[in-house]
């Protein structure tokens, strides 16, 4: 599988979207921020790193990995898999080259945004889901509501996790979901750098840690940097560095505490 360049935040819509799509791709519960030497290692094997380096007008990879301002992440674009790299505050989008002629432009792009927030609607005013009682119980429900709704939702490469944004607390039951329905693989979100060493690198999801009179819940740990929420179930950064310009988070709770 190969990965090509297609569009940036800036430039997407020129092609019909509006930004709904690059949200859907930001916002998804199956965007996962990627270490850049870890996104290096995917680039190069799936062979898109020289167009990563070219995009950004780079000299190299090294140009690349020093940067402070380069943020990697993998995620889903109109439902197809990608990789994205944040850089200046835009977005560069790279989708599976197998799946460009699935990929929408105008009019029918902005019925599959239209058909998002349709197939949400409904999803909300669902008895099974709005009173499901614990995690088989909302599980027993999306699978119920997908049964009824699979082939318009194949049809429009709507995953699960299009109909969910970041402001849920739903990311691990809806990723079950996609990987059984619909296949979604999320192994290339799992960090291949250990940092062992690092300050902050063993603490567990689930955490609360404590940073410039702020308390964060932990969603992911990749070694010096993670995903971290509000207390409120408010989604904060997907780069949230452990110690930053001299200082550090604080450990608060264990998720068992």
């Amino acid at each position: 599988m190969s990965f090509v360049f297609y569009t940036t935040c800036v430039d997407v819509d020129s092609v019909g979207s509006y930004g709904e799509c690059i949200n859907e791709m930001t916002q998804s519960p199956h965007a996962v921020s990627l270490d850049s030497n870890d996104f290096c290692v995917i680039a190069e094997e799936k062979g898109f790193l020289e167009a990563v380096i070219q995009v950004l007008v780079m000299k190299d990879k090294e140009q690349f990995v020093r940067d402070f301002g380069v943020e990697c992440y993998h995620s889903h674009f109109q439902g197809i898999e990608c990789y994205y790299v944040r850089f200046s505050g835009i977005e560069h989008v790279f989708v599976d080259a197998s799946r460009l002629s699935e990929l929408r432009i105008g009019q029918e792009l902005i019925d599959r945004c239209e058909l998002i927030e349709e197939l949400a609607e409904k999803l909300d005013g669902l008895d099974d889901w709005s009173k499901a009682e614990g995690v088989e119980q909302e599980k027993l429900a999306l699978f119920t509501f997908i049964e009824s709704n699979e082939d318009v939702m194949r049809k429009n490469n709507i995953l699960t996790a299009s109909l969910f944004d970041y402001g849920h607390n739903y990311g691990d039951i809806v990723k079950y979901v996609d990987a059984q329905v619909f296949g979604v693989d999320i192994s290339p979100c799992e960090p291949l750098q250990s940092e062992p060493d690092v300050y902050g690198s063993d603490w567990p999801i689930g955490s609360v840690i404590e940073m410039y009179e702020e308390r964060l819940r932990i969603l992911a740990n990749y070694g010096s940097r993670g995903e971290v929420e509000a207390m409120d179930g408010r989604f904060v950064s997907a780069r949230y560095y452990w110690e930053y310009m001299g200082e550090k988070a604080k450990l608060i709770s264990l998720p068992s505490a």
